[in-house]
């Protein structure tokens, strides 16, 4: 990945650290997801009803925050247009 981005013109010093920090990312991401979940799945029956309602709203609240950033563009929101004003 590194030789890729240097080919495209970036230097060898700001290519290998993006490798690394993408590297690290990518792989604590995933971890965090799994620790997430084996926690759901094992002390979610110990979980509250209170604190299964909070959790249950704050996720609604990321994905809602995940789906409205998918529609960003870097020129502005993207807005879809009605049917109607399609066909016309």
């Amino acid at each position: 990945m590194a030789a890729s981005l240097v080919a495209f013109g970036a230097t060898l010093t700001p290519a290998a650290a993006a490798v690394g920090l993408y590297r690290l990312v990518s792989y604590w991401a995933v971890v965090l997801v799994g620790w997430i979940a084996w926690f759901a799945l094992h002390e979610g029956p110990r979980v509250s009803a209170r604190t299964r309602r909070r959790l249950a709203a704050t996720g609604h609240a990321v994905l809602n925050g995940f789906t409205s950033a998918a529609c960003l563009t870097p020129y502005g929101s993207a807005h879809t247009l009605p049917a109607e004003a399609r066909r016309s």
